[in-house]
């Protein structure tokens, strides 16, 4: 499941990215977050043939990996492609990350959102998901947790901290990103393979569980008539609540800002100035260019001159 969901969003990011234009650097972002992020997940998984051998290697994990490479590839390259008639690429003065400026309240609230719901998720994938309770006819009861991910070895628990940084460093340059559009795109890259390990969770609720899963053999099972239920921990649910927060923010950075329009000038008399209006009063640049272009005219002895 979670790798049907990276294969949609790297498609999506080629097709952005063949379209041009404002939709390619969209796309180039979207793929450099999916990139970011699913580095760690591909690192786990090669990290449990490191810990255990090349016998459980199998074809899958190659092709994943080479894909996965390809991808990556193909966005850093559109990355730093540079059109002629396009911003500098990739930290020219149209785009990249910027801090906000003091008195912008909206950016500053996102970033602070941003920042909190991705420590947050990146702290709730570490626990447990997966809970199991084993029940048998004799009416004993057995509750057992799985999933954490400083329970596995060593290179696994590499992946799995590398997967928390990325987001953590992605979802705050996406949050800094100007426009403010091009940095959402970047977010979405780097929420989406989060939401996926979530819906890839809840897949698993609904699937059978082996009895060897526990040590137990069929038959043992079956003499003791034991049964398996499946659920999620509380810290998969507060797992969700952060993704979903992230996910909120990514939709709040799609929407464009209002401008404040300036307000109508009065007709004035031919040969006389009209009043400015005052740059502070609107905060835009068209009445900052106003002030400008009034400041410079002078009445000659034909009427108003600039």
């Amino acid at each position: 499941m979670p790798h049907a969901i990276y294969l949609a969003v790297w498609t999506a990011s080629a097709l952005l990215i063949w379209f041009g234009g404002v939709r390619r650097r969209m796309g180039t972002l979207l793929g450099l977050g999916t990139s970011v992020v699913t580095f760690g997940f591909f690192f786990a998984d090669a990290g449990t043939v490191i810990a255990d051998g090349t016998h459980v290697l199998g074809l899958g994990l190659v092709l994943g990996l080479v894909s996965w490479l390809a991808c990556t590839a193909g966005s850093m390259l559109a990355f730093g492609f540079r059109s002629a008639d396009g911003p500098r690429w990739p930290w020219g003065h149209a785009t990249g990350p910027r801090w906000p400026q003091r008195l912008a309240t909206g950016p500053v609230v996102i970033l602070t959102l941003a920042v909190l719901a991705a420590v947050g998720a990146a702290a709730a994938f570490a626990p447990s998901w997966d809970s199991y309770t084993l029940r048998t006819s004799a009416g004993l009861t057995q509750y057992l947790t799985a999933g954490n991910s400083f329970a596995n070895p060593a290179p696994v628990i590499a992946g799995d901290v590398a997967v928390m940084v990325a987001l953590v460093a992605a979802v705050i340059t996406a949050a800094l990103w100007r426009p403010i559009r091009l940095g959402a795109a970047l977010l979405a890259g780097a929420v989406i393979p989060m939401a996926a390990q979530a819906i890839s969770a809840l897949v698993q609720i609904g699937e059978p569980v082996s009895p060897a899963q526990f040590g137990i053999s069929p038959a043992q099972a079956a003499q003791a008539g034991l049964t398996i239920s499946t659920g999620v921990t509380p810290a998969f649910w507060i797992y969700c609540a952060f993704v979903v927060t992230l996910v909120m923010v990514c939709a709040g950075m799609l929407i464009p800002p209002r401008s404040l329009r300036p307000a109508r000038l009065a007709a004035a008399p031919p040969g006389s100035i009209p009043p400015a209006m005052p740059a502070a009063a609107t905060g835009t640049e068209d009445s900052r260019e106003l002030v400008a272009g009034t400041a410079g005219r002078q009445d000659g002895p034909d009427g108003p001159t600039v």
